[in-house]
């Protein structure tokens, strides 16, 4: 018996290690039958029908099921050699690091073995298979050892059993509690309504994931960041140079530049957003809606003002002033624009880096950037696969991300110091302003700011300082958006942001079959004499033109009974659950070392390792979320998804803790947003970036906590971080702040009707006529088909000029392709496809039998076509294409040319 352990605290510890020994015995007796059950390949068995690997394990398992039994009969019959034995196990285990050493590697054990359990029935590479199905008896042994040593260590200690303290508090339960729901309610409520929920037009497929290898990455460089602060965490351990703001200065600054690096490398890859290379300039060239959006910049650069599909109704005006700064300082070159996309939207892991730091510390800051970082990078590389926006796309997603970001943060602050700056309401209004013109259901998080900062200000008992800062958030609001609103209502008479029709169409679409609409008047079209200019002098209308504009708009909204189905509600759920499920699933659902380095030791090929156990794409054909899911989860997903929810849960109750209503504020935006999408029957992919950076911010934070929580629970100290001291403003400091602030809203919301008259109209009448001239006199032209083009023109054809982009050459029956990143649906016939930005802005597309000769994106250009048929865009006849000095370049007519030379032409 051992000299420090008391006889009957020993005695009861004798009873203990007999029920652990007891247990294990007879787990492993199991394991040791599963062994010999198991059929081993035909063909290699050497001994009663198990194959010589077979044998070795069955010897090893035998083996130490003997041990065991052996420990278990000594503690009845060598009782005291047995309490000798015991009282040296627990005097080792003793010193408190140990044990809790010992319940950390228990832990691990547990989940890697349950995760190998989950793994093993999923492997289909026959090697790696036959290997993991020998392994799996012994997976489930370690399983249920490490769980009992859990469970003995947690409830033991000292000698006797005991009552260990609850670790966790009420807001950790909580958050866990919310997310298992969620996952029920999957289950439950959305899960058996996919399929028909699935088939409407707004369930959209998961964007880009975190790997496993990326998220160990971030983890480790946070904690090297975090010890590195620790050491710099006093001034005497600190170089004089470095005070606290230059460290942020100096990490946000190794943020922005990781994220460059990284992101730049990636080469863009074509998708339904981007086209790939064709003849005759073989240039990237936004698609879609990124062409959409860059056309309204485009209109703007050749003075017809800003205008969406040839209306004044522009959506995402700020986004079209982002892309228009962007073309001026990088021209037409689409690569060259996206490298200085990069440049500014490399700014959103160092706004998340500095949100999470206010909401937790610099190492859940450091690790929340680079998880941004990694899942950019991932969505780069699966640009060709997944449908989602990335840096390299011409997409308001991310450049919303990035303000909604920097407003989170200074919503945060502004109820954390609203008593002392109450400039930071105005500058948080602004911010939101700024937001809605580039996406505007970002209205959404209103309420939520609005209702937390009442409860929190009314919970001081404040309720004035409550309404002084809220008609200050309004203002702000106000300073930015109201430049705007008065621009659209100066030419339309109709008060909008982006356009008053627009949230109608979609409930049309979302709530039921579009209903027939009525025949429209064709909108009348100028002839080739007419003014470009007059076009825009005839969207300011008067109050009487006011309701014939209205009703001009595409779908009048009907009335909402007629439209709202019975399972309204389960079609919000499930859209509601498909957004916030997709925000989860961005994390590791599952671990890829194992089984790709037992395959790595039958191929030895380091390509084939890497491509298994690190590629992203891999990663997407392995899990099902990308494919027609229905809503089921693999078995090898159900250990990292607890972990997972875990980590988010604990990064929820750490902002809780430290920052109250402000530390849970991001969660209220993104369940916000999220219901107001589920509302319109919209969901998933793309449409999450504004809010899913949130998840990572509290799954960085919940990492963070979770290793500084273990840190000080195993050494028994805390480590903190260089603070920067606190100080309040002056009164006087604040207004002036605040004047500035306000000053500057309004300059900024200006800017857009002010720059909308600023750029000088490049194709003026005179200068279209000139330019139609010379194209009808070149001798690109023959005879006849110069008197071809001339006989439709005095027919009704018209010819517009305009700056000619992205021009394409596409094969006939280019069904692949075209179908894919196309503007235009396929065509039997080869043609050229472009867009014109001028007056008559849009697509356009001319049949040909034959490619033509080369001419640069970005020419100035001609079109004459026929302005009567429905389709517009695919009456062209001819376009001429000139040279800098203003000479015509390159002519191309229709082939075959219509033969009765009248309009309209038919369709291609």
């Amino acid at each position: 018996m051992s000299e420090n352990q008391p006889e009957s605290n020993l005695h009861g510890a004798l009873k203990a290690w007999r029920a652990y020994l007891l247990l294990a015995a007879a787990q492993g007796l199991e394991v040791a039958w599963l062994v010999a059950a198991s059929p081993s390949e035909p063909g290699r068995a050497v001994l009663g029908g198990l194959s010589l690997p077979r044998l070795v394990l069955l010897g090893l398992v035998v083996l130490a099921e003997a041990l065991l039994l052996a420990l278990l009969v000594e503690t009845w019959r060598r009782r005291e050699r047995a309490e000798r034995r015991l009282g040296a196990i627990l005097g080792w285990l003793r010193p408190e690091r140990r044990w809790k050493m010992l319940l950390l590697a228990a832990v691990l054990a547990l989940a890697g073995s349950l995760f190998l359990v989950t793994l093993t029935p999923e492997i289909e590479e026959p090697f790696t298979r036959a290997f993991f199905d020998r392994m799996l008896p012994l997976a489930l042994w370690a399983a249920g050892l490490s769980g009992q040593t859990l469970i003995f260590g947690l409830f033991w200690g000292s000698g006797r059993w005991q009552r260990i303290p609850w670790p966790v508090g009420a807001p950790f339960l909580l958050a866990l509690s919310a997310q298992v729901g969620v996952l029920l309610a999957w289950a439950l409520v959305a899960r058996p309504h996919i399929p028909q929920v699935s088939l409407r037009t707004g369930w959209n497929a998961m964007g880009a994931p975190l790997l496993a290898g990326q998220v160990l990455v971030a983890w480790l460089v946070g904690l090297c960041a975090w010890r590195w602060l620790a050491r710099t965490g006093t001034p005497e351990r600190r170089p004089a140079w470095l005070d606290v703001r230059k460290i942020d200065i100096l990490l946000a600054a190794l943020i922005w530049l990781a994220a460059v690096i990284l992101w730049q490398s990636q080469p863009v890859l074509p998708n339904w957003f981007v086209t790939e290379p064709h003849y005759p300039s073989f240039e990237y060239f936004p698609s879609s809606d990124a062409r959409a959006y860059d056309g309204v910049a485009q209109d703007v650069m050749v003075g017809a003002g800003f205008r969406f599909a040839r209306t004044p109704f522009v959506r995402r005006p700020l986004h079209a002033l982002y892309l228009l700064v962007l073309h001026a300082l990088g021209g037409q070159d689409y690569e060259v624009v996206a490298f200085l996309q990069v440049l500014a939207l490399a700014l959103l892991p160092v706004a998340c880096y500095f949100l999470a730091q206010r909401l937790h510390s610099r190492f859940a800051g450091v690790v929340t950037a680079l998880l941004i970082i990694f899942r950019e990078a991932n969505a780069l590389a699966l640009a060709d696969i997944i449908t989602t926006s990335n840096v390299k796309l011409l997409m308001v997603d991310l450049v919303s991300a990035l303000l909604v970001v920097i407003f989170a943060y200074l919503s945060v602050r502004w109820l954390s110091e609203g008593h002392q700056r109450p400039a930071l309401a105005l500058a948080c209004g602004g911010t939101l302003g700024l937001s809605m013109l580039v996406r505007l259901e970002t209205y959404a998080f209103i309420l939520p700011l609005l209702g937390v900062a009442a409860v929190q200000f009314f919970g001081e008992k404040r309720p004035g300082l409550w309404v002084r800062q809220a008609l200050v958030f309004a203002l702000g609001i106000g300073l930015v958006i109201l430049p705007w609103v008065w621009r659209n209502w100066h030419l339309t008479g109709m008060l909008f942001i982006d356009s008053p029709g627009h949230r109608q169409t979609l409930i049309q679409q979302r709530y039921g079959p579009f209903p027939t609409p009525s025949p429209k008047k064709p909108t009348p079209t100028p002839a080739a004499n007419e003014a470009p200019g007059a076009q825009i002098a005839a969207l300011r209308l008067d109050s009487a033109k006011t309701a014939s504009l209205a009703s001009a708009l595409p779908l009048a909204l009907p009335a909402l009974g007629q439209q709202v189905d019975k399972d309204f509600f389960i079609y919000f759920l499930a859209h509601y659950l498909n957004s916030h499920m997709q925000t989860m699933l961005v994390f590791p659902t599952t671990w890829r070392a194992p089984d790709s380095l037992v395959a790595f030791a039958g191929h030895h090929s380091l390509e084939r390792l890497w491509e298994d156990c690190c590629s992203p794409r891999s990663y997407v054909r392995r899990m099902p979320y990308w494919r027609k899911w229905a809503g089921d989860f693999p078995s090898q997903a159900i250990v990292p998804m607890l972990f997972n929810l875990l980590v988010l849960s604990i990064g929820v109750s750490a902002g809780w803790k430290r920052q109250r209503w402000a530390g849970i504020l991001l969660l209220l935006y993104g369940v916000f947003y999220l219901g107001g999408n589920a509302l319109f029957r919209n969901s998933g992919g793309r449409y999450l970036l504004p809010v899913d950076w949130a998840s990572l911010v509290y799954f960085g934070i919940g990492l963070a906590q979770l290793s500084m929580g273990l840190y000080a629970w195993l050494s028994g100290r805390q480590v903190g971080e260089p603070v920067e001291a606190s100080s309040s403003p002056a009164a006087s400091a604040e207004l002036r702040r605040g004047l500035y602030f306000a000053v500057a809203l309004l300059i900024v919301g200006m800017i857009l009707p002010v720059l909308e008259n600023s750029f000088p109209d490049r194709y003026t009448q005179a200068r279209q006529q000139e330019m139609l001239s010379a194209m009808l006199n070149s001798n690109l032209l023959s005879s006849v088909q110069r008197q071809d083009l001339q006989i439709f023109l005095a027919q009704g054809a018209v010819a517009y000029s305009g700056r000619i982009l992205y021009p394409q050459f596409l094969p006939a029956d280019d069904l692949e392709s075209e179908a894919q990143y196309g503007p235009f649906d396929a065509a039997p016939s080869a043609r050229l496809v472009f867009f014109l930005a001028g007056q008559h802005s849009g697509n356009y597309l001319l049949p040909l039998e034959q490619k033509f000769p080369a001419f640069p994106n970005a020419s100035d250009g001609v079109v004459i076509m026929c302005p009567e048929a429905e389709k517009v865009e695919t009456q062209v006849l001819a376009v001429g294409v000139f040279a800098a000095d203003g000479a015509p370049r390159v002519m191309v007519l229709r082939a075959p040319f219509p033969p009765g030379r009248a309009c309209p032409l038919p369709g291609p």
